[in-house]
């Protein structure tokens, strides 16, 4: 809403485990890539509407990925962005390309269990199941171009490559 020429942004409290606590205690400390299909159908949902809206997040990770009442949910928008970390910010700000890189990252840091290495490419994929290792080798590259434009697309593809895999 905006008052007095300001443009607030207000979010409903969360509640939920955070996506870290619930990876932290599952055996091996990552899911099978079936299981997070309804968590990133949830996130890249929330994540598409925001984006549709000019809403960047900046600050996308495990922590600020929330699971409650069957959904996941995003908390920390309107937070400064992030520095460093996994988190990618051009000359010109936050941008849809910052936030679904950072979906990527918490994508793999689910299958994997611990964050991506990255080498002059990108991030090395080669411990992820065979198809999810090129579909987020192309979303953590380092050359843009090859990023997923859009959270549908980012969760479409990434459907289809463990339906097609039957992962």
């Amino acid at each position: 809403f905006q008052e007095g020429g300001k443009l607030f942004l207000a979010c409903e409290p969360q509640v939920g485990k955070t996506l870290r606590s619930l990876r932290d205690v599952l055996p091996q400390k990552r899911w099978q890539p079936h299981e997070i299909l309804p968590l990133l159908d949830s996130i890249c949902e929330a994540l598409q509407a925001a984006h549709d809206a000019g809403i960047m997040h900046g600050r996308l990770s495990l922590d600020c990925l929330r699971w409650s009442a069957n959904a996941a949910k995003i908390a920390d928008f309107g937070l400064p962005p992030m520095r460093g970390g996994s988190q990618r910010q051009t000359s010109g700000g936050l941008t849809r390309d910052t936030d679904l890189f950072a979906v990527s990252v918490c994508v793999f840091e689910m299958l994997a269990g611990a964050a991506p290495i990255f080498t002059q490419e990108g991030a090395d994929t080669h411990e992820l199941p065979k198809g999810i290792d090129a579909l987020l080798a192309g979303g953590l590259s380092r050359d843009p171009a090859r990023h997923f434009q859009t959270a549908r697309e980012l969760f479409t593809t990434y459907r289809d490559c463990v339906s097609a895999a039957s992962l």
